[in-house]
C-alpha cells in the first residue's frame, strides 16, 4: 500500500523524494537549525541501539532544553 501510493506521488511531474538529509540541509541553510543541531540530528538518525542514542543526548545536550528540537532525549 505505502509502495503504491509513493509509486503514484512520485508519477506527478515535479513530485520526488527527498533526498537523504536534504530536510535538515535545507532547515540549516534556512537557519532553522545550527551546525551542532544538524550534526547532532546526523547523529541520532544514525544511532543503531539505546547506548549510541543516549550517547548523541549527553553529546549534545548542554544543559536547557534539548537541542534537538525536544525530541524524547531522556
Amino acid at each position: 500500500m505505502v509502495r503504491a501510493v509513493l509509486d503514484a506521488l512520485c508519477s506527478i511531474q515535479g513530485v520526488r523524494l527527498a533526498e537523504p538529509g536534504e530536510f535538515t540541509r535545507r532547515a540549516f541553510e534556512l537557519g532553522k537549525v545550527d551546525l551542532t543541531e544538524a550534526e547532532g540530528l546526523a547523529d541520532l538518525l544514525s544511532s543503531e541501539t539505546e547506548a549510541q542514542r543516549k550517547q548523541v543526548h549527553v553529546s549534545h545536550h548542554v544543559g536547557g532544553p534539548c537541542t534537538l528540537h525536544n525530541l524524547n532525549c531522556s
